[in-house]
């Protein structure tokens, strides 16, 4: 489960760090006199267009082609762009408890809960005893109609 994690990312570049207003009296001070583009705006543009929902093209680890897998949007005002991975999947992995031991109890170490779309859902995850994984269970739901 570890190699999939969900949290966003602020994109870390000059053009994000800090505001475009912020950094063009810098970046003017260093342009030739005759030059009119800002490279930091510029840059920052380029990241735009980025902006909106990718989906996967291939079915991949049990997520379906067509699912949305990453999202760029922006923030701050309009001075960054937040990336976030996998926006349609709730990652969880277990870290002990209180009221049982994981090196020997059943339990479920770690799943993904999938949303598919606003009628599914696929849920997957292992089951560990006697500090072994037992192996993996998986569910696909469906909302029931009225």
């Amino acid at each position: 489960m570890s190699q999939h994690k969900f949290f966003p990312r602020l994109i870390m570049c000059a053009a994000c760090v800090a505001s475009v207003d912020a950094a063009e009296p810098v970046c003017h001070a260093q342009k030739p006199a005759n030059a009119t583009r800002d490279p930091i705006a510029d840059a920052f543009a380029r990241l735009k267009a980025f902006v909106g929902d990718w989906e996967q093209q291939s079915a991949l680890n049990g997520a379906p082609k067509g699912m949305i897998a990453l999202q760029f949007r922006v923030a701050a005002g309009g001075s960054a762009i937040v990336e976030t991975l996998l926006p349609n999947e709730l990652i969880f992995e277990s870290v002990g408890g209180g009221n049982f031991d994981a090196a020997k109890d059943l339990h479920v170490r770690g799943g993904i809960i999938r949303f598919i779309d606003s009628d599914h859902i696929h849920a997957k995850w292992s089951v560990c005893a006697d500090g072994e994984e037992l192996g993996e269970h998986s569910l696909d739901l469906t909302r029931k109609k009225k």
